[in-house]
């Protein structure tokens, strides 16, 4: 697996401060990235939990936000919170969350510490309705992150991870937004490993470094409107973020 670009370089085309005009015309047409809010800026939120708080890798509280920040060019907060639910605390904090941000995109990824407490996928899908209702009512772009999978000594979890994912797709479907598919980065670039190299080994729970550089390019790839899973899917991000070939590690689908 090709080792992951750990010093961060400034994208090419997006490394000086671009006005919203010039970023709009260079994102390809259904990409996210728009200012919705009309501040004349544009900039994401990333909110969830540890996972996107950075616990497991080297930069905590910076996480996948601070590497897609470096990626597409634009400020990406992180509201990740170490421990926290979708139900309740979640769903509660989010309206806040969003209201208090310039955010115009808001990437959504909770559920894992759901998982532990069985709680329901139809109560996981209320809850991920409430999300995207909330950020279209405050007039962002609602995305939602699907769970990624869990192995070793939180291997137990992953069917219900699994059944999250699944909840997710299906409420995005209904709404016709996008979804970043962590589960399929991983189980793509891991080939479906049992002891995933993306992960902390033996907790299997929290991503390393390698695995939030997975994270950033999913989610920079659903922002630039780029299909990662696709056969040139990497070489398109490379091409649009200025990359060198072999930086984007994520695998496509398989044959």
């Amino acid at each position: 697996m090709h080792s992951a670009p750990y010093v961060r370089f400034v994208p090419l085309l997006f490394g000086a401060a671009l006005s919203v005009l010039a970023m709009s015309a260079a994102f390809a047409d259904d990409a996210l990235l728009v200012d919705r809010t009309g501040d004349g800026s544009i900039a994401c939120l990333a909110f969830g939990d540890s996972i996107t708080f950075g616990i497991g890798g080297s930069d905590e509280g910076g996480g996948y936000p601070a590497l897609l920040s470096s990626y597409v060019g634009v400020p990406v907060t992180n509201a990740g919170i170490p421990g926290e639910r979708l139900l309740p605390e979640g769903v509660d904090r989010l309206p806040g969350a969003v209201a208090g941000s310039g955010a115009d995109v808001v990437i959504v990824l909770e559920g894992s510490n759901d998982a532990p407490q069985v709680v329901s996928s139809e109560s996981i899908k209320h809850g991920y309705q409430r999300a995207v209702n909330v950020i279209r009512t405050l007039g962002r772009q609602p995305v939602l992150g699907a769970l990624l999978p869990t192995c070793c000594e939180h291997a137990s979890l992953l069917p219900i991870v699994q059944s999250y994912g699944d909840v997710g797709r299906f409420v995005a479907a209904q709404n016709d937004i996008p979804v970043v598919d962590f589960y399929r980065a991983w189980m793509n670039t891991c080939g479906g490993a049992a002891e995933c190299e993306l992960f902390n080994i033996p907790e299997g729970l929290h991503p390393n470094d390698v695995g939030y550089e997975v994270m950033a390019q999913t989610a920079a790839a659903a922002l630039l409107g780029i299909d990662i899973f696709s056969p040139g899917g990497a070489e398109a991000l490379e091409s649009a973020l200025g990359l060198l070939p072999g930086d984007v590690i994520v695998k496509p689908d398989p044959a």
